[in-house]
């Protein structure tokens, strides 16, 4: 797994396992990302060293993570599981963590605090990792990074958004339409643009947003391309979330896991423009099961979902789209 992967993981067990708040958890990714790229199984003087620093932290000793992870039970030292384990331990047991005079706050106070994030980052580094060469400008420029993915992290807006384009896609009020396309009518393109404006994601572009360009805009709103990770023509590695373009002028389609897409198709009238408002044929905006258009790119926003939905909270019929 990659670094924003694992720190995406590393976010969620801090916020609900261990009662981390939203500013703490942003520094502690900073700084971990600094000591270690967020690698639960990075060696600082190669592997099976452990006479250095070890894991996410770098426990230095890495022996120290040993003797940490043993106290609690676990022996599964490289995982983020074992080591965030062993940081709360660290905090009840008050060992590794002690405040300094210019960050004068408790183990205990800091995963609460809602102090700025460069405070945070800053205490974090004082009071925790006390390393030899703060690098301090790295971990700033990884804070700030953080901070405009953590909120899509921990309040998941990938779910929101396809819950409200499940939603409007069974509501017959909604339809088809280029030339009527910010609502009650949709085009592909404003469909999915708007289910993760709705979720709370700031995607640019106002209502010029179309298959052409929107690859940019939800890029630069925090978006990955995961084409590389994916199979198109079998649909393998495409996750609940993810959108799916073709490439430039043509069209686009969000998975919802579990073998489906939900998508804006055509009006009644089998045009692009015009027609009535709403949907007459239950097949403008509807659930259908995944097919290769065929696509060109596939987008992820960090903190996504999965290949198997969670239970609906509403059904949606699923039909077949034409080869």
């Amino acid at each position: 797994m990659g670094y924003i992967e694992n720190g995406t993981e590393i976010a969620k067990k801090l916020n609900k396992q261990y009662g981390w708040a939203r500013n703490p958890i942003v520094s502690y990714l900073a700084n971990a990302q600094q000591e270690s790229n967020l690698n639960p199984a990075s060696f600082q003087s190669g592997q099976g060293n452990w006479n250095s620093g070890v894991g996410l932290n770098q426990w230095t000793p890495g022996t120290n993570l040993q003797t940490r992870a043993r106290a609690i039970g676990r022996t599964d030292y490289l995982t983020i599981d074992c080591q965030l384990a062993v940081t709360d331990y660290e905090r009840r047991t008050g060992i590794q963590y002690y405040a300094t005079s210019a960050y004068n706050i408790s183990f205990n106070d800091f995963i609460k605090s809602s102090r700025d994030i460069e405070w945070l980052t800053y205490a974090w580094e004082a009071n925790y990792e006390r390393a030899g060469t703060p690098m301090m400008e790295n971990r700033l420029r990884y804070a700030r990074e953080w901070d405009t993915r953590i909120d899509g992290i921990l309040k998941n807006i990938v779910e929101e958004a396809v819950q409200w384009a499940i939603d409007t896609a069974n509501d017959s009020s909604h339809g088809y339409d280029q030339g009527n396309r910010w609502g009650p009518d949709y085009d592909c393109s404003s469909f999915l643009t708007t289910a993760y404006r709705k979720a709370g994601l700031s995607i640019g572009g106002g209502t010029a947003v179309n298959t052409a360009n929107m690859r940019s805009y939800f890029m630069a709103a925090g978006f990955q391309d995961v084409t590389s990770q994916v199979n198109f023509r079998s649909g393998s590695g495409i996750i609940r979330g993810d959108v799916l373009i073709t490439g430039q002028k043509g069209h686009t389609a969000m998975s919802i896991g579990d073998g489906q897409v939900v998508q804006a198709s055509i009006n009644e009238f089998g045009g692009t423009v015009g027609g009535q408002t709403g949907d007459q044929t239950g097949q403008e905006i509807w659930v259908t099961r995944y097919y290769n258009y065929p696509w060109g790119y596939c987008l992820r926003y960090p903190g996504g979902g999965s290949v198997t939905p969670p239970e609906p909270k509403n059904v949606a019929f699923v039909r077949w789209i034409p080869a």
